[in-house]
Parts: C-alpha cells; sequence; structure tokens
C-alpha cells in the first residue's frame, strides 16, 4: 500500500519435468523454507520456474572428478562436500575470498577460464572437464558453445531462490551429483536447525527496512519475494515493499523513494570498498544517498570487498539472520557482526 500510495501521488505531481518428486507435495508449513525451483529422485534432478520445467539432470552413477564451475556459490558448496579437489576450473578468480581455494588457484590446480561474462573455451578443453556448472546468467551462445562440445552441464541456480533456507537444497543436489548425499543432507539438517533456533520473536514494534542502491538515476529495490526480504520479515522486521509481489527487483525513481523515506527506520546498502565505511562515505558516493542518509535513523551495510557473503554466505544464513536481529533490534549490542555493520 505505501508504495503504490507513492506512486500515486508522484504521478499527480508529474502531470500538474517430468518423473521427479513434485514440489506440490511438501507440506505447507515447510514449502515456505524449502527450494521453489529444485525436485529430485535418486536419478533425476528438475528444475521448475513459474510452474514449467525448464532443464533435467540425469544423476550419473559415477561422480565427476573434473568439473568446471561458472558460479561461485556452488564452488563454496562443493567444498563444504570435501569434493574441492573436484574443481578444475572457475570464472573471475579475484573475487574469490576463501582461503583454500585462493591457493589453489595460485598453484594452478585450479585455472581461471575466464571472466566478465566472457568464456575462454580452449581453456575449458585443456581441462577436458566432464561437468560444467552454469546459471541462468550463462549466455545462451555459451550454453550452445557447451552442448556442441558434448560437455555434460548443470544449472545451479539458486540466486533464484526466494528464502535462504531454499538455497540449502542447492547443497543436497550437489550431495547427490558428487555422491555426497548423507553429508549434505546432514549439513542442510543443522544449518536450517540453527536458523530456526534464531527467528526472532514477534513485537509490535517491527522497523521498516529499506535496501536500495542508486544507479544512473534510478533506485534498484529487491522485491518482497526476494531473500534479503524473507531475512527481513525472519528478523522481525517489515520490508519497505512487503506488498509488492514482483519476483525481479523493482525499479524506483528517487522522487519515489524520497517521498517514502518518512516511514523508512533501517536502510540496508551493500558497498564494494578497501577504505573505511562512514557515514560521510556513504553521502560521498552520490546525492542521493546523502539526501537519504539525512531522513533515515540507520543504515546497516555489508562490504562485499572483505566479506564473503555472495560466496559463503550462502551456507551461514543463520549467522546473516543472527547479524540482522542484532542490527535491527539491538544495534547498540553489535560489536562482533560477521556480514553485517551498522552506522547511525
Amino acid at each position: 500500500m505505501r508504495i503504490h500510495f507513492i506512486r500515486l501521488i508522484s504521478a499527480l505531481v508529474f502531470i500538474c519435468w517430468c518423473s521427479c518428486d513434485s514440489p506440490s507435495e511438501r507440506t505447507k508449513s515447510d514449502e515456505k523454507y524449502e527450494s521453489s525451483i529444485l525436485s529430485f529422485n535418486d536419478s533425476i534432478v528438475c528444475m521448475h520456474k513459474n510452474g514449467l520445467e525448464y532443464f533435467k539432470y540425469q544423476i550419473k552413477s559415477k561422480p565427476p572428478s573434473r568439473v568446471v564451475s561458472l558460479t561461485h556459490t556452488a564452488v563454496s558448496m562443493i567444498k563444504a562436500l570435501d569434493q574441492l579437489d573436484c574443481v578444475k576450473g572457475i570464472t573471475d578468480a579475484n573475487y574469490i575470498k576463501d582461503n583454500s581455494t585462493q591457493l589453489k588457484i595460485n598453484s594452478k590446480e585450479i585455472i581461471e577460464i575466464g571472466k566478465n561474462g566472457t568464456i575462454d573455451f580452449e581453456s575449458i578443453l585443456m581441462l577436458d572437464p566432464q561437468l560444467i556448472i552454469v546459471n541462468s546468467f550463462t549466455p545462451m551462445d555459451q550454453i550452445r558453445k557447451i552442448k556442441e562440445l558434448g560437455i555434460e552441464y548443470l544449472f545451479f541456480d539458486e540466486h533464484l531462490e526466494s528464502h535462504p533456507l531454499g538455497k540449502l537444497d542447492w547443497l543436497e543436489l550437489l550431495g547427490k551429483v558428487f555422491n555426497r548425499e548423507r553429508m549434505a543432507t546432514l549439513m542442510k539438517d543443522s544449518l536450517k536447525k540453527e536458523y530456526m533456533q534464531l527467528l526472532a520473536k514477534p513485537t509490535k514494534n517491527r522497523p521498516v527496512v529499506f535496501a536500495g542502491q542508486y544507479y544512473n538515476g534510478t533506485w534498484f529495490v529487491p522485491s518482497s519475494n526476494s531473500e534479503f526480504a524473507s531475512f527481513v520479515t525472519d528478523a522481525n522486521a517489515e520490508y519497505f515493499l512487503s506488498e509488492e509481489q514482483a519476483t525481479k527487483s523493482i525499479k524506483l525513481s528517487k522522487e519515489e523513494v524520497l517521498m517514502a523515506s518518512d516511514s523508512i527506520d533501517i536502510w540496508r546498502v551493500l558497498v564494494h570498498s578497501n577504505d573505511p565505511i562512514t557515514l560521510e562515505s556513504i553521502s560521498s558516493m552520490n546525492n542521493e544517498y546523502a539526501l537519504l542518509k539525512n531522513k533515515i535513523k540507520r543504515i546497516i551495510y555489508c562490504n562485499t570487498s572483505n566479506t564473503s557473503i555472495f560466496e559463503k554466505g550462502i551456507l551461514e544464513p543463520h549467522i546473516i539472520l543472527k547479524d540482522l536481529n542484532c542490527a535491527f533490534h539491538n544495534p547498540e549490542l553489535c560489536d562482533s557482526l560477521h556480514y553485517y555493520q551498522v552506522l547511525q
């Protein structure tokens, strides 16, 4: 209702597969915390989007020993399953923060086969991979080339999940692929238990949380069906766009955000900087940040330059939730947060 009202006011101002187990078999209480995309049995993995199957993968009896991954989150999960030795190639090696993976990169045990969206297929052929892990961001021409070369590939689309616990089903998927199913299931169940124990108790005073990045004249804001919106709800706060039922990020004008800023208590911002983050440094990023900073009571930030939230965070949803619980409700006690820090 909030943003619908803001948009109305702004307008007035401008005028003057298959055989897999069906996800529907889950109980309603569990559905929220499970994958909305994956379904699988002992031999086949199916991936669904908007009710339609878009990919199917046949589980092999012999797990792959030579893998190229175009996504870092898959590498993190493969490492968690003690199968990092199977990874022979990755993209954008400079963004990898895990020490053991970096050591393998430095010793050439893992080769960078591309960066910034491009792939060197000659390097891939030299690695002779049995499996390439791709995702929905992988350009179709690259997918076609992989098919032409006759290399098996697997979509790894955990980023499409709307809840952090849903992403853990992708750990189970890799457990099946690498014959580490029991290990993956035990790890998933343990992480889910830790997360559920941290769910905030309902309170009347729920802060309104805004998450947005300003770029080239537009605010890009995660939808209410995003992973971060789920974190906000589970931390007993109210997400700014809770009534917007979009599946993709929402674009807002600077006028819309400023007009709604009086109802916002907390702003979550992502930054990538090697310098210390302060209120002044955020203000200096652009004029819109400076304007919003002056209206918001509290800012929480994640510096992706020195945290691995997009790499290791997928396996630490409980730590992210713990950070947000503290930042939302007890900021004065937040001295040792892991992924997020508080400015106020």
